[in-house]
């Protein structure tokens, strides 16, 4: 994906992200905010009706560094699958630490 691409994409998931908070919830808007890593994070942590599963693919599947966010901030997250996306890049310790605080408490 060129700069240009990633630029509209992430123009596009901002302006289904700021209908969603002005109106609501909708399949549609939900996939077209999810287009992009951060808004798919911000989504899934500000929108009632968010699916989880649906935003956590979104964001795991194009940055480890958001999943690390979605690991930590969204409640009902699957860590195994943030832990998943992660492996290798350096959010993985935080991540293993996030679930060991969980784990032990």
């Amino acid at each position: 994906m060129s700069v240009a691409e990633a630029n509209d994409t992430y123009e596009e998931s901002r302006k289904a992200y700021i209908m969603i908070i002005s109106s609501r919830h909708t399949e549609e808007l939900q996939e077209t905010a999810c287009s992009d890593p951060y808004w798919a994070h911000k989504y899934a942590t500000n929108v009632k009706e968010a699916d989880i599963e649906y935003c956590q693919k979104a964001v795991c599947d194009k940055s480890p560094y958001y999943a690390y966010y979605f690991a930590r901030d969204v409640k009902g997250a699957d860590l195994d699958k943030c832990l998943e996306a992660i492996r290798g890049s350096k959010w993985e310790n935080k991540v293993m630490e996030l679930i060991t605080s969980i784990v032990i408490g």
